[in-house]
């Protein structure tokens, strides 16, 4: 009874070391992106660098599970020293961003791996140990593999969307991280409780019983094609979650929640595949398992064609799904938790999809797949399975499949997306998956040829109807501007960017969301009333470029001061270079592009400016926060001139002025954006007019503004106002993750 007991406590154990690990995991891929930038190379090499890590650990998991013979005192060790180094990572983070922040490519890679390293080796070690444990008990290999994958899989699911949608969205980045290491801490000392486990522990090799596997295993053992069938799909499976998680962001618009929510529904998928295939082969022995796994991959490969090319011919129609489409592209927030409406169905729908597309969206995409890949991974580890290596062997498998994810990831990211684009990047990862459709001996094609005919037919129906280049993406975005004007769509490292351009109007959305616009009287009125409060701005720096309205705004002075650009995305200089009204601007001598994230030019920067101007993305989108802190904002102070100007949009309107007031002494609060400075701010109101004049299409319309927005507040009456509520902070993005100042 006793013994039971503590396999169940080791149970619950291993589920909640996966879901610390995932706190882990989403708290440091967000505050790594402070110090190392949030350009798609920073952030896929951070991904990089975790899964590297993890798939190290398994193999040193692996050895080390059938060298030592006090197991249960080793996976004791693994789990403190997680917990000990969860509760020193952030000073040791900040200790390595401090001296390195800024960094080259290379530099933040092995700055990176330096600080991942311990931690998610040692994560990685978990699930060979505890399958070298657990196969003494359960008398079977395969069913141990998949019963402790669904497990701590399983944990690991339900960690990523509780560390977003709780922990970091009340109590911050550095708090979620210490609970997690308190978590690893209780489950150290509930390990120790399992000791005498050790004492039941034999080492005598599980039986094997003959199955129709035995001659593919053999062959797989001896050429290692099994290794090289894990890696492949390992590949694949990495490559189609990048390609998901573009395509669910573009809806959801790259909402803070949208990877955990990713994952939950990744994750979730793989754990019940992983606990349906024991199920399964429980009730059907006598299966050949390597057409089970060929099978599964065909399914996988099926559904993402069948799936994709379903959605954009639905959403091109007047469908459920483009009804669906629209409501999730035109809310600003998701989840956007709203007062309930109860008019109608239609009005209900229209309030209830935006709380639950973050949630429905990968359920349509990514859960079938996700379920197949569960059901692969005992299967294909059970093939490769040694009589008495049963650690050595998932610790393999498991190396394996994260070199394939390490590579997809990589080549993915920073290379099909760019040259292929999503659609024939899916096309050709699904094209792949097809082809184990001739290691399949299954009842419905027992023929080679039944297999050929099938593979052939499906490659020319999935060439045919399967959506061309930008043809997805078209799709996802509003059609209202299609018909007067040019739609110029380009997708690059850094996401999808599509632009309406017509005569009199420019329209832009970035990864989903929109950005800008043309003619932004908005944009002209707040950099000239910025500019009214310094009437020489010589050197400027301009963090975010919009569609160019407050650059060409700024070039209105005379004389034209020097302009330092900072462009994160690539790919909307692109597309707007395609746009005779703006191309003059971005090829004004006057103006100095750099391509970077605009945190990290701060940090490799020394120079003093006479006005700093940041007009990023929603504050509700990923990564916002690393413009709109506490800490980003004293950084601006510190490139500002003693009279500099400092000018913020902002689409929230009382954490982000309350941040800007925290650090500058000398605010002025207009409720979509704010003016700072560390000196007095004194308006030149003829200087003002001057600039508004100095547009006279848009005169009448700029001094409409200016009189409606004439009324402002000052730092010490919204302060008062306002006393109540939070700043951001790097560690606690109060915006970014919005549900924790929710009223």
């Amino acid at each position: 009874m006793k013994g039971k007991f503590q396999l169940t406590l080791l149970i619950a154990v291993f589920f909640a070391s996966g879901f610390s690990a995932l706190v882990y995991q989403v708290a440091w891929q967000r505050i790594l992106t402070l110090y190392y930038s949030v350009e798609n190379i920073s952030t896929t090499l951070i991904v990089s660098v975790y899964m590297l890590g993890l798939g190290i650990g398994a193999v040193a998991g692996g050895y080390l599970s059938e060298k030592i013979k006090n197991r249960i005192a080793l996976y004791f060790i693994i789990e403190l020293l997680i917990g000990l180094f969860g509760y020193i990572s952030i000073p040791f983070l900040e200790f390595l961003g401090k001296h390195t922040a800024g960094s080259s490519y290379l530099i933040s890679f092995l700055l990176m791996f330096t600080f991942l390293c311990i931690p998610t080796l040692l994560m990685g070690m978990t699930l060979p140990l505890l399958t070298k444990i657990f196969s003494r008990f359960l008398n079977s290999f395969f069913n141990t593999v998949s019963y402790l994958y669904y497990i701590n899989t399983l944990g690991a699911a339900i960690g990523a969307v509780i560390t977003s949608y709780l922990f970091i969205s009340f109590w911050g980045l550095d708090t979620s991280i210490y609970i997690a290491a308190g978590m690893n801490i209780l489950i150290a000392l509930c390990i120790l409780t399992c000791s005498g486990l050790n004492n039941t522990v034999s080492d005598t090799p599980l039986y094997v019983a003959p199955t129709p596997d035995t001659a593919a295993k053999k062959i797989f053992s001896r050429t290692r094609l099994i290794y090289i069938v894990v890696f492949i799909t390992g590949f694949i499976a990495i490559g189609y979650e990048i390609i998901w998680f573009r395509v669910i962001g573009t809806l959801v618009k790259a909402s803070a929640y949208s990877f955990s929510s990713v994952l939950f529904v990744y994750l979730l998928g793989i754990a019940l595949g992983s606990l349906y295939m024991k199920r399964y082969l429980v009730r059907n022995a006598v299966l050949h398992k390597r057409s089970v796994f060929a099978g599964l991959q065909v399914i996988i490969s099926l559904y993402v064609l069948i799936s994709v090319t379903a959605y954009y011919y639905c959403v091109n129609n007047i469908t459920l799904f483009w009804w669906l489409n629209n409501i999730s592209f035109n809310s600003f927030l998701h989840p956007a938790i709203t007062p309930p409406i109860f008019n109608s169905p239609s009005t209900f729908v229209k309030w209830l999809f935006p709380i639950i597309d973050i949630i429905a969206w990968p359920l349509v995409f990514i859960f079938v797949p996700a379920l197949c890949m569960g059901a692969g991974f005992p299967l294909i580890a059970s093939m490769a399975y040694r009589p008495g290596k049963e650690g050595n062997t998932v610790g393999t498998v498991y190396f394996f499949n994260v070199l394939g994810n390490v590579g997809g990831g990589l080549l993915t990211g920073l290379l099909f997306l760019q040259v292929l684009g999503s659609e024939r990047t899916l096309l050709l990862f699904s094209l792949v998956g097809l082809l184990f459709i001739f290691l399949y001996r299954g009842r419905f094609f027992p023929k080679l040829a039944y297999r050929t005919v099938f593979f052939i037919i499906t490659v020319v129906l999935g060439i045919v109807f399967f959506p061309a280049r930008h043809q997805l993406y078209s799709t996802t975005h509003p059609k209202q501007f299609d018909v007067n004007g040019e739609k110029i769509i380009n997708e690059g490292l850094d996401g999808v960017v599509v632009s309406y351009a017509g005569d009199k109007y420019l329209v832009t959305y970035i990864n989903g969301i929109s950005n800008g616009g043309r003619p932004g009287q908005p944009f002209y009125y707040k950099t000239f009333l910025a500019m009214s409060y310094k009437k020489e701005m010589k050197n400027i720096l301009v963090i975010g470029f919009g569609t160019g309205s407050m650059v060409e705004a700024l070039l209105q002075q005379d004389p034209k001061p020097n302009i330092t650009l900072v462009e994160l995305s690539s790919t909307l200089i692109d597309n707007l270079e395609q746009v005779k009204d703006v191309r003059p601007i971005l090829h004004d001598s006057n103006v100095k592009l750099v391509y970077a994230d605009g945190r990290k030019f701060l940090y490799n920067s020394k120079e003093k400016y006479d006005a700093v101007f940041v007009d990023p993305l929603r504050s509700s989108t990923s990564f916002s926060n690393n413009l709109y802190s506490k800490q980003f904002f004293t950084m601006v102070s510190d490139h500002l001139r003693d009279d500099g100007v400092f000018l913020v949009w902002s689409d929230e309107t009382r954490v982000t002025p309350k941040t800007v007031c925290s650090v500058f002494p000398h605010v002025n609060n207009h409720g979509l954006f704010c003016i700072a400075s560390k000196s007095p701010l004194i308006e030149d109101t003829d200087h003002k007019y001057r600039l508004l004049n100095s547009m006279p299409e848009y005169t009448h319309s700029l001094l409409k503004i200016d009189s409606a927005l004439r009324t402002y507040k000052h730092r010490e009456a919204f302060l008062s106002e306002h006393i109540s509520h939070p700043i951001n902070e790097d560690y606690k993005p109060r915006c970014e993750y919005y549900l924790g100042i929710m009223d």
